[in-house]
């Protein structure tokens, strides 16, 4: 399976470590140059600066920006050489020693998938509902609602290109639109354990700026964001709730049918 790993171009440790750690697993990694938010032409850049606002009270960070434009340019290229499947990482990802045999099992797979995230937080995994068992313990899950974490998934042609259409005028980072199975109908799946993890502790190259709760609205835009706040909300709780659900009585007849 090919693998990408996104990394700024002067980030040249990270590069180095994920890399010798990608060789140490007796895998090969092609590098893909991240595109710098910073460097960006906000005007220019497919970005939907308005209906980001209007949602969620703010921009998103010039970091963001980039990081989804980046994944984006990544969906592109698989798409582009016709590749089947994909691993894609951030340069920051932890892998696991079981990664090359993960990615086996999801090759081998009888049940299908389009994309599946590696999602290491305890949180993410108690909303996790098994969907079917791999072998030695993996096993694919369905995920509940859009937790965050970009930093390992495996994805088909189909995907990335389903992604790439989705994200035509983006206003959201791209683990938000992992997790939006409404709009692009994806066959979304966690995999347990994890064979990559988030490193807690490195400095995040997206920057700290997208925590802060300030809001800079001006115009007719302040005084209608209380109203597309209410309904966002409203209809991405029921979004999440009703998939989930409407999965898991899939999942059930798919058993029964097994069975």
């Amino acid at each position: 399976m090919h693998i990408f790993v996104i990394n700024l171009e002067h980030s040249e440790d990270r590069r180095d470590t994920i890399l010798s750690r990608v060789q140490a697993l007796g895998l090969f990694a092609e590098v893909f140059t991240a595109i710098d938010g910073r460097s960006l032409d906000l005007n220019n850049c497919n970005y939907d600066g308005r209906k980001r606002r209007l949602f969620y009270g703010k921009d998103m960070t010039p970091g963001e920006i980039g990081c989804a434009q980046s994944h984006l340019a990544v969906y592109r290229e698989i798409v582009r050489r016709d590749l089947p499947y994909a691993l894609v990482l951030e340069d920051d990802a932890v892998l696991v020693d079981s990664l090359p045999y993960a990615l086996q099992s999801l090759e081998k797979s009888a049940e299908p998938w389009d994309l599946v995230r590696f999602l290491g937080k305890p949180k993410d995994l108690k909303r996790m509902r098994p969907v079917s068992q791999l072998s030695d313990g993996l096993a694919l899950t369905r995920i509940y609602g859009t937790p965050g974490g970009a930093y390992g998934y495996v994805l088909s042609k189909k995907a990335a290109g389903r992604m790439a259409d989705c994200s035509a005028a983006g206003w959201m980072p791209i683990d938000t639109l992992h997790g939006q199975v409404w709009c692009h109908g994806l066959r979304v799946r966690g995999l347990v354990p994890p064979p990559v993890l988030p490193d807690l502790d490195a400095p995040s190259t997206i920057g700290e700026q997208r925590f802060s709760k300030s809001r800079r609205l001006h115009g007719l835009e302040r005084a209608a964001f209380p109203f597309t706040r209410f309904g966002f909300k409203l209809f991405d709780a029921a979004a999440k709730t009703l998939t989930y659900r409407l999965g898991l009585v899939h999942d059930y007849l798919g058993a029964r049918r097994k069975a």
